[in-house]
C-alpha cells in the first residue's frame, strides 16, 4: 500500500522548513504527495514540485481551485486558461492526477446552484476534453453545502451523466 499526504498538512506541522517537513513525513513512510492550487501563492508549481521530488516522495495529484463555474463568464473563461496552464504543467511533471474542486460564489437561489451546476458540466466537459492524451486523470471534488452546484446527491448524478 502507497502512502499519500495532502502536502499542505507539512508545512502546517513542521513550518518554516517546508524541505525538511516534507523529508520528515517521508521518513514516517508517507511516498507521496497532493498539492493544492493556493500553496502556490507561496511556492511556484515547478517548485513545488521540485521539493517532493527532491524529498524523495512521488507528484501524486494537484487539486486545481478555480472558479470553472463563476457566474461571471469572463472568469470562467480566464479560470478554465489558467485550469489548462495547470493540466499542462502537471502533464509535463508527470503527474497523474488533477482534481478540479472549484472556489465558486455561493448560491443565494436554486436558480443560481442549477446555473453553477450547468457552468460545472460545460467546464468539466472542456477540461476532460483538453486533458485527454495527455496522460492526466480528471477527478472532482464534491462540498457538502447547500450553496454549491456539487453537494447534492442529485448534483452529483447530473453532473456524472
Amino acid at each position: 500500500m502507497k502512502l499519500s499526504m495532502y502536502t499542505a498538512h507539512a508545512r502546517d506541522v513542521f513550518p518554516p522548513d517546508f524541505a525538511a517537513a516534507l523529508r520528515r513525513y517521508r521518513d514516517l513512510g508517507v511516498q507521496g504527495g497532493v498539492f493544492l492550487q493556493s500553496e502556490l501563492k507561496k511556492i511556484p508549481f515547478h517548485r513545488y514540485c521540485d521539493y517532493l521530488e527532491d524529498a524523495g516522495m512521488t507528484l501524486d495529484g494537484f487539486v486545481s481551485q478555480c472558479n470553472v463555474a463563476s457566474f461571471d463568464e469572463n472568469t470562467r473563461i480566464d479560470q478554465m486558461a489558467l485550469l489548462k496552464g495547470q493540466i499542462d504543467h502537471a502533464a509535463k511533471r508527470g503527474i497523474p492526477l488533477v482534481m478540479i474542486a472549484p472556489a465558486v460564489e455561493e448560491a443565494t437561489t436554486t436558480e443560481e446552484r442549477l446555473l453553477m451546476r450547468e457552468h460545472m458540466v460545460e467546464s468539466y466537459n472542456a477540461i476532460i476534453d483538453y486533458a485527454r492524451g495527455s496522460g492526466i486523470r480528471i477527478t472532482v471534488e464534491n462540498f457538502s453545502l447547500p450553496t454549491r452546484a456539487d453537494s447534492f446527491t442529485e448534483d452529483l448524478r447530473y453532473l456524472f451523466d
